[in-house]
């Protein structure tokens, strides 16, 4: 990033019961004061995967739904494989019951590295843990959200 260059930032989620939707938000919050960046969120559902060629760096959510990314989340990734990713930055995060942790964001990981090998996957991706499969969000977790994004910022 040169001197008075602005990186652009997306944040994609998918959210049932609005968990991820909050850790969305709370993601591009924080990358907002990394410097910088001008970062949209939006949910994947419907969003025109070519304007993707307009961001630097991508960070994709989903609920892990037994150790997976939820079905939208899977076809989106996959349907990126018709995207120019060229130098773009991926990261991935997750809402999860206990012992569920990085499961769904390896998955997506792998998932976006098969399709389109040439893009810089940030790893290990966040998993934030929920109570209950509706949730909430578990006290404590939600901090989680700045020091992943100084993480992906960073890299």
């Amino acid at each position: 990033m040169g001197a008075g260059s602005v990186e652009k930032a997306l944040v994609l989620y998918d959210s049932k019961y609005g968990n991820t939707k909050t850790v969305a938000e709370k993601i591009a919050e924080s990358i907002n004061t990394k410097g910088d960046f001008e970062t949209n969120v939006s949910h994947l559902e419907g969003f025109d995967v070519k304007k993707i060629e307009g961001y630097d760096l991508v960070l994709i959510g989903s609920p892990n739904h037994f150790g997976r990314d939820s079905k939208k989340t899977k076809k989106f990734i996959t349907n990126l494989g018709g995207v120019n990713l060229s130098g773009k930055k991926f990261a991935f995060f997750d809402t999860c019951l206990k012992r569920q942790e990085g499961r769904a964001t390896g998955k997506m990981e792998k998932r976006i590295q098969s399709v389109a090998p040439d893009v810089q996957v940030i790893s290990p991706g966040l998993s934030i843990l929920v109570g209950g499969t509706k949730g909430p969000i578990t006290e404590g977790e939600i901090v989680k959200c700045d020091e992943f994004a100084d993480r992906v910022v960073r890299r």
